[in-house]
């Protein structure tokens, strides 16, 4: 018998096509959990399609054979590798398979065909790059390829070889009627109704932006003048909160983040929950309230080295549920789209046609709430709110209404700080910080005269939320600020300085950055390019490069430049400086003391850079490090409201234009392809992805095991027993390997673990590793070097023990084990392991 993961239900272990059709049901309602896991006599195999996992059913257990053939180390029906997509397409195996017609009547399966078809589509349709023109010609051929099944069953079946005709034509009748079983998706209109007209799925709306234009239009061999309005495509939040929420184990994912309670009210985590400004709202705190956090930016679509290119630029609007865990909003399926309309529309006319329909729905959100039908779980009242906006510094100002001039006074919307004070000033209580009595004065001076007022050119229509104000907002992209602003600065005049008084040179340092990437495996995909010039007068390095590119080569720097006597030098001091404060910012938890630590840090830092560079001037970047430790107390760690996972959100939108080349009504476009993918990943249960994906796993003796010991301690087993072993898995959208080093949780602290292998224990996934052991702290705490104990030291920890699921090199240098960490972590220890 086949049992369902899902719901438990049996069938029959040679019905292939009745597996097929239950597995579908449940895709098409959105309660396909993925990866697809196979649980039949405890089998841990898991797999990305139907397909795959139909090939194994098949192999291993529809005959009864996987006791003989599981027994093999790779016979476990190993989930195809994440890098492998040969298979993503759905297809339907047909084998022949003896049959007793005459004992059970036949079952036409048609509607199960229809929904693999429907699948097929819609992957096809949510496939940025794949052309819409495409998927009709993928439908016809499909059905020329069941057709040409149909007809070979019923020449087989109509030969003279078969001996009961009766049940012979009985079964050709019935199964003539899978052909053309695609035929309600062969047109693209057919197509897009049958995908709209699900439940999950929201479709975009048509907004009007302003006046239209009137334009020469040739209709028939005839040309006629007629008006052109400006629209924009908006994705309504009720609809698309009443989707999300259908889905039960979403909801569980929401309830659960909303009543964990705050471990220690002392530490600022990327909860909520633990933030100040949660905790003085009493709206924000009830358990049936969604706080949206809203972004806007700026998007180029087309080659920026053709004409017309900024013609064509779309301004983006996102928003991501706030009170979900942090690793759930990192990943694409709960970034979600509000609106897509053109650059040079906003800036003729304004936000006021995105904004007036986004805050009336929050309003709703806010008065009456909204009535969500939960799947197998009834209804729910829900409300929400506006909570955060955040963007990078020039779209934040327009957005709220502030001068897009930073090289004026008054352009921070956090304080009335001036070109000349920021030059010299390094503490916030040293400025006049702006309240909302304040900004409303400004607003009514700025109406009156019509032109800007301390920074203040209009009212936002963002206060019109009964929750939220933009003086309580809060926030600065440290992405923006940080890695695309003061690194690169920074990093720039430090080399630069270096170079001129020849103790290094560009090529000698591109060299060694080489070989120390070449050393290391999950940093390398951020390897920073070949450096060509450095400058001190604000263009910092070229050529430019990413966020993650500057973030990995700033913590690579000081483990290269060890090699040279440059301990002592202010240069050198000074990176290390930085180094240290980047650190601090991108935390994943606060305590008092380290934001108390931190005003100390960015004034001593600042200070240090004037007396460096002596007539560089400061940028407003830098003025804006001494809002960041009021800003973590508001409002949590910089990370959980940083740009970056909006940023790479945009690269969909990038291919999709690129792909289909069609500008006419591009927002159109981008927004319906957008929209068929979140309908996909709802289908497929992506918004959830709390889950360990294995990519190949298999069966071993615990004897021949490293770690044995402990293991049997942890799992209770013996030497002789035989368990499911993998080397790599994928865990909250991070692949961990072996070798890869984990911030790891115990009763006396945190502490590091290299892992070893995975191990299945029934019904979870265990980590085996090394302890290493932290020798010292090196460059500012960014670095450590680690020993590994003899004998070793292994231990077996749960994922859920897992510190920052944020796996790290080891790198050696000179008989030196090191680790570089991405940000501070806090209470960091040699743990106790079981020694081998």
């Amino acid at each position: 018998m086949y049992v369902c993961y899902v719901c438990q239900h049996s069938l029959h272990a040679y019905d292939f096509g009745a597996v097929i059709k239950h597995l579908s049901d449940h895709l098409m309602f959105g309660e396909l959990r993925y990866p697809i896991h196979c649980r039949q006599n405890q089998c841990c195999s898991c797999f990305k399609t139907v397909n795959n996992f139909m090939r194994h059913y098949k192999l291993y257990h529809a005959n009864g054979t996987f006791s003989e053939k599981g027994s093999n180390c790779s016979g476990l029906g190993n989930a195809t590798p994440a890098s492998d997509d040969s298979d993503d397409e759905l297809e339907l195996d047909v084998n022949s398979t003896s049959l007793d017609l005459s004992a059970h009547e036949p079952v036409v399966p048609l509607k199960a065909v229809q929904n693999e078809a429907l699948s097929l589509c819609c992957m096809l349709r949510s496939n940025s790059a794949v052309p819409y023109s495409v998927v009709p010609e993928v439908m016809t051929a499909c059905n020329g390829m069941l057709n040409s099944v149909v007809d070979y069953v019923v020449q087989s079946l109509e030969s003279p070889n078969v001996k009961s005709m009766q049940d012979v034509h009985q079964f050709c009748d019935s199964f003539k009627q899978l052909q053309n079983p695609v035929g309600f998706l062969l047109t693209q209109h057919k197509q897009v109704n049958a995908i709209t007209n699900h439940p999950l799925f929201v479709k975009p709306a048509t907004l009007v932006t302003g006046i239209p234009s009137i334009q020469l239009v040739r209709n028939k061999g005839n040309n006629e003048n007629v008006p052109v309005y400006k629209e924009c495509q908006y994705v309504s939040v009720i609809s698309n909160l009443r989707s999300l929420f259908s889905n039960q184990e979403f909801v569980g994912v929401f309830d659960q983040a909303m009543s964990a309670g705050v471990c220690d009210p002392d530490i600022i985590t990327t909860d909520v929950q633990s933030t100040h400004r949660f905790k003085e709202h009493s709206f924000y705190q009830q358990s049936n309230t969604v706080l949206l956090q809203l972004f806007y930016d700026d998007m180029g679509t087309t080659n920026p080295l053709r004409g017309a290119s900024a013609y064509h630029n779309v301004g983006v609007f996102y928003y991501t549920i706030r009170n979900l865990p942090a690793y759930c909003n990192s990943c694409f399926p709960n970034v979600h789209l509000l609106a897509l309309c053109h650059s040079l529309d906003i800036r003729e006319y304004g936000f006021s046609v995105i904004l007036d329909n986004f805050m009336q729905e929050v309003h709703i959100l806010e008065t009456q709430g909204i009535t969500v039908e939960i799947s197998g779980a009834g209804s729910r009242q829900l409300f929400g709110t506006l909570y955060q906006v955040t963007c990078d510094n020039l779209a934040l100002n327009a957005l709220f209404g502030f001068s897009k001039s930073f090289n004026s006074d008054f352009f921070c919307v956090h304080c009335y700080a001036t070109k000349d004070e920021i030059q010299h000033l390094f503490r916030e209580n040293q400025f006049t910080l702006r309240t909302k009595m304040s900004y409303e004065e400004d607003c009514k001076s700025a109406k009156q005269c019509k032109s800007t007022v301390r920074g203040v050119n209009a009212e936002c229509l963002l206060n019109k939320s009964r929750y939220f104000h933009i003086m309580e907002n809060k926030t600065n992209d440290c992405m923006h600020t940080l890695l695309e602003g003061i690194v690169p600065f920074e990093v720039g005049c430090i080399l630069q300085k270096l170079c001129n008084e020849k103790l290094l040179s560009l090529e000698w340092l591109n060299r060694k950055l080489a070989i120390l990437y070449s050393k290391m495996n999950m940093e390398r995909k951020n390897k920073p390019f070949e450096i060509v010039s450095v400058h001190c007068s604000g263009k910092g390095i070229s050529p430019a490069m990413k966020a993650v590119q500057m973030w990995s080569l700033l913590r690579m720097l000081p483990v290269v430049l060890c090699e040279l006597p440059l301990q002592k030098h202010p240069c050198f001091l000074l990176l290390i400086h930085l180094c240290h404060l980047t650190n601090i910012l991108f935390s994943q938890s606060f305590s008092h003391g380290m934001i108390v630590y931190l005003e100390d840090i960015i004034a001593d830092h600042l200070h240090m850079f004037q007396n460096r560079f002596v007539g560089v001037a400061l940028k407003p970047k830098h003025h804006f490090l001494i809002h960041y430790p009021n800003i973590i107390r508001l409002n949590g760690p910089p990370m959980t409201y940083s740009c970056l996972r909006y940023e790479l959100k945009n690269s969909f939108f990038k291919r999709s234009s690129h792909i289909v080349c069609n500008f006419r009504n591009i927002t159109l476009t981008l927004a319906m392809r957008h929209q068929y993918n979140a309908f996909f990943d709802r289908l497929c249960g992506k918004t959830c992805r709390d889950f360990i994906f294995v990519n190949r796993c298999e069966n071993v003796f615990v004897h021949s095991l490293h770690g044995s010991r402990a293991l049997c301690e942890s799992l209770n087993c013996t030497l002789q027993d035989v368990v499911v072993v993998s080397r790599s898995v994928s865990y909250r959208g991070k692949t961990l390997r072996r070798d890869s080093v984990l911030v790891v949780n115990n009763d006396s602290g945190r502490y590091l673990l290299q892992i070893e292998y995975f191990v299945r224990s029934e019904p979870v996934w265990m980590i085996v590793g090394r302890k290493a052991d932290i020798v010292s702290f090196l460059f500012g705490s960014c670095a450590a070097e680690v020993v590994f104990s003899a004998p070793v030291l292994f231990d077996v920890v749960r994922f859920s023990d897992i510190c920052e699921c944020e796996p790290l090199d080891i790198i050696k240098i000179n008989d030196r084990l090191l680790v570089c960490f991405k940000w501070y972590v806090t209470a960091l220890a040699a743990g106790n392991g079981i020694q081998e």
